[in-house]
């Protein structure tokens, strides 16, 4: 068996015959391995999945830290809020004077107060400040303060000539308003067990 086209002699073979026995063990093309080629494709695959989830994970952490980091900075805004009024919190709540007959450090104090619960307030109902933490941190002295404000409040609205009640379109510290009657239903009792142990001990 030759092949056609090719001068065996030439091509260094003694005897032609010999071409049938050495022919196919040195020259066979084995055939391509198919299930290799899989395997190595499954692999790749693989990997590249795994890298997409580890981008998808460390993504999903940048963001999420990044979160936290903003609600941790809004947060101590609002604590340092809180810790400029001190004093004026402190003068409010041990006033004993007449409702409507309040001087003018009070004037001042109750302004300061209400104008940063005003603003801390709406905050929280535009949902800027989370307001689970908001209540767990400031929902009691909160609702305190509003008690201890809401003549002054509803003074403060008649003066301006707007309506004294939200629910007839009252404008001025509206979500501080809002935001303490929202939590009353939960402090207000607390605050009323805490006034009555303050009188008995009186």
């Amino acid at each position: 068996m030759g092949v056609p086209g090719m001068d065996l002699t030439a091509a260094g073979f003694a005897d032609p015959a010999l071409l049938t026995v050495v022919w196919p063990s040195q020259y066979r093309l084995d055939p391509f391995d198919w299930s290799a080629f899989s395997a190595m494709v499954a692999l790749f695959g693989l990997v590249l999945n795994l890298a997409l989830l580890a981008t998808i994970y460390f993504g999903y952490r940048t963001v999420r830290d990044s979160a936290n980091a903003q609600v941790s900075n809004i947060l101590i805004w609002a604590a340092s809020e809180m810790s400029g009024i001190k004093d004026d919190i402190r003068y409010i709540q041990s006033y004993k004077g007449t409702p409507g007959a309040w001087p003018k450090e009070y004037h001042l104090a109750a302004s300061r107060v209400s104008a940063v619960h005003q603003r801390l307030a709406y905050m929280v109902c535009s949902k800027l400040i989370k307001p689970v933490h908001f209540e767990k941190m400031w929902g009691l002295p909160f609702v305190a303060l509003w008690y201890e404000l809401e003549p002054w409040v509803k003074d403060l609205r008649r003066k301006n000539g707007e309506p004294v009640e939200l629910s007839e379109g009252a404008y001025s510290r509206a979500d501080f308003e809002t935001l303490a009657l929202r939590y009353e239903a939960r402090f207000g009792p607390m605050i009323a067990n805490m006034d009555a142990a303050k009188r008995d001990l009186a």
